[in-house]
């Protein structure tokens, strides 16, 4: 089995990372065939998240804009009712079709029920995002589902850079099945959600500082993609975040020259 962290990247080493801190370094390109080189769409890579070698059969996934807000119990999140199945407060438009102008999330939110309602003809639809927040994940669910469902993976994986055609199936799929065959159930928690691009932004980042503490996750999404590097929007990401978490991690360096 994999330690208890692994980290998955573009075939990078991040300078402050611990190498010895019992993480696992995990390269895309060795979980994807050679043929599908080079991905840059997150859709397209975590689809294959389940065959890591040697990955646990309880497993927890987050992107690199999410972070635990407090100690995880485990029995919370892998329970006798199921996975633990976060919904977000954000409401999807119940279109019938995919949308070349909506985002990815919501594109995966109307594949998803056009794949559930084709296959179940009782399955409700819940018009909401369950994207922004750490995932329970169980490696035997996601091999059956990829046995269920090989042409939406097929399609997924065709994918170099994000398409709104081939939306994830991951991040919004996964958890809606498991919830329809009973395998997963809703937690309502209190967390955070936080655009750097928003208009109100600084309220948002005033609301995760006066919460934290209180919150099981919350998530920082870089919503600032043509900002420069000086502006206020992405440097408030960092003078919040050193200031929510001050305390190096053990997975971090001082010393950064340590790690090469």
């Amino acid at each position: 089995m994999l330690g208890q962290h692994a980290l998955v990247t573009d075939g990078q080493i991040p300078s402050w990372l611990n190498c010895s801190a019992g993480i696992t370094l995990i390269d895309h390109t060795s979980i994807i065939p050679a043929t599908a080189l080079p991905v840059f769409d997150s859709g397209h890579i975590e689809s294959y998240l389940h065959h890591i070698p040697n990955l646990s059969e309880k497993f927890i996934y987050l992107n690199d804009d999410v972070f635990f807000g407090a100690p995880v119990d485990a029995d919370d999140w892998f329970g006798e009712h199921g996975v633990a199945v976060f919904k977000e407060q954000t409401q999807v438009p119940d279109y019938n079709s995919l949308q070349k102008d909506e985002t990815a999330l919501v594109n995966a939110s109307i594949l998803s029920k056009q794949w559930l309602q084709q296959r179940y003809p009782s399955y409700q639809h819940v018009h909401r995002i369950f994207a922004h927040a750490p995932r329970p994940m169980l490696k035997h669910v996601l091999m059956e589902l990829e046995k269920e469902a090989p042409e939406l993976f097929e399609q997924v994986r065709q994918t170099v850079f994000r398409d709104w055609q081939r939306p994830p199936i991951v991040p919004d799929l996964v958890p809606r099945w498991m919830l329809h065959r009973g395998l997963a159930h809703l937690k309502e928690i209190d967390y955070r959600y936080v655009c750097s691009g928003d208009a109100d932004a600084e309220q948002q980042f005033n609301s995760l500082i006066e919460s934290f503490g209180k919150l099981a996750f919350f998530c920082i999404n870089d919503t600032s993609d043509n900002a420069d590097s000086a502006d206020p929007q992405l440097t408030r990401i960092s003078a919040s975040l050193e200031q929510l978490l001050p305390f190096a991690s053990r997975f971090e360096l001082i010393d950064y020259s340590e790690c090469v």
